[in-house]
């Protein structure tokens, strides 16, 4: 097998494992450590520029997330190589050196680095750009963020959720007209 086949072979076995396992994660709010599938792989946003291939992990193709480097000098995030040494073997995925968990060590150098690279706001509607370090604070704060009507249980951007609620969600509270009691406006 090529370099690459492996490295393809390896993003697909953590893709598929983060599915099986995501009933143990939480749900997704949009935070970058929200979910057991975002936990396991590197950071996927849009960069701007766009991300250097040496800050790429080479098993699940994205931004190095807890980036560890290895005796061989490869860097991986730190949850999929060591997802890879317990499935696929102690070598690395690389080169197919011999490879244990306890020759990793944390790349600080390229963590800060990444860390300091300028992204866009993943939300539709949101121009804002900031380093990634500032992502997850601006993610709880944007308009543009998506949150449920805690009354129909619909998805609607921060911005658009007050009018929703007042004036277009089915699940509004009015009163009755006749004898004011309150209902559901798709109960009227």
């Amino acid at each position: 097998q090529t370099e690459s086949d492996l490295c393809a072979a390896m993003a697909s076995s953590c893709s598929a494992a983060a599915k099986d396992d995501s009933v143990s994660g939480t749900a997704s709010t949009g935070n970058l450590s929200s979910s057991f599938m975002e936990d396991i792989q590197g950071y996927d946003v849009e960069f701007d520029p766009p991300l250097e291939s040496k800050y790429e992990c080479p098993i699940c193709l994205m931004a190095l997330r807890e980036a560890v480097q290895t005796p061989c000098g490869h860097r991986f995030c730190k949850a999929c190589i060591i997802k890879s040494i317990r499935d696929a073997g102690h070598k690395c995925p690389v080169d197919n050196e011999i490879l244990l968990e306890n020759q990793l060590f944390p790349d600080n150098f390229a963590k800060r680095e990444i860390l300091s690279l300028m992204v866009k706001c993943p939300n539709g509607g949101c121009l804002h750009k900031m380093e990634l370090r500032h992502l997850e604070d601006h993610q709880a704060h944007c308009e543009f963020a998506l949150m449920n009507c805690p009354q129909c249980q619909h998805p609607f951007q921060k911005c658009q959720l007050n009018i929703h609620m007042l004036k277009e969600c089915p699940r509004r509270q009015v009163s009755c007209v006749n004898c004011a009691v309150s209902m559901a406006f798709e109960d009227k």
